[in-house]
C-alpha cells in the first residue's frame, strides 16, 4: 500500500492485495482494481482472481501486468497450501485432544495430578497452534 494513503483511504486489512485494489466506500465486499478500474464483488480474495486470472467466474484484468499476474498467482498457491496444512494441523491437535481426553496418553486415572497434567498438555497444544497460525498470517501479509 502507498504510504500517503490516510486512515479514510486505509485498506481494511494488511493483505497485499491492496496494494492493487481500493475498497468501496460503503460496501466493505467490494473492491476497484487500481489496473482496469473495475468493480469485483467478493472482497480481496476476488480482485486476486481477476488479477491472477485463475478464477472462471471471475473476469481476468486486461491491463495488470505479467510480474503481478505471476507474483499474485505464487501467492494464491502458496495460501491454499498453508491452509491445507492449517487445516491438518488443526485435525491433528483435535485428535490428539480427543485421545487424551479418553486418557490414551498413559494417564493412570482419576488422580489431582494427570488431570492438572492433561488440562495443561491440552492448553500447550492450543498455544502452539495459535502461535503457529499468527506465524502463518506474517508471514502471508509481509
Amino acid at each position: 500500500r502507498p504510504c500517503s494513503r490516510n486512515k479514510e483511504d486505509a485498506a481494511p486489512s494488511d493483505d497485499y492485495g491492496w496494494r492493487w485494489g481500493e475498497p468501496v466506500e460503503g460496501n466493505h465486499n467490494n473492491v476497484k482494481c487500481r489496473f482496469c478500474g473495475r468493480m469485483i464483488k467478493g472482497g480481496i480474495t476476488q480482485l486476486k482472481e481477476h488479477l491472477a486470472a485463475k478464477k472462471e467466474n471471475v473476469a481476468r484484468c486486461p491491463h495488470v501486468s505479467v510480474e503481478v499476474r505471476k507474483a499474485i498467482a505464487q501467492q494464491l498457491l502458496e495460501y491454499r497450501i498453508e491452509k491445507a496444512a492449517k487445516q491438518r494441523r488443526k485435525e491433528e491437535l483435535e485428535e490428539r485432544i480427543r485421545l487424551g481426553d479418553r486418557g490414551d496418553y498413559g494417564n493412570s486415572g482419576g488422580d489431582d495430578d494427570d488431570d492438572e497434567l492433561t488440562i495443561t498438555r491440552r492448553e500447550s497444544m492450543r498455544s502452539q497452534v495459535e502461535w503457529e497460525e499468527r506465524q502463518c498470517r506474517r508471514a502471508r501479509t509481509g
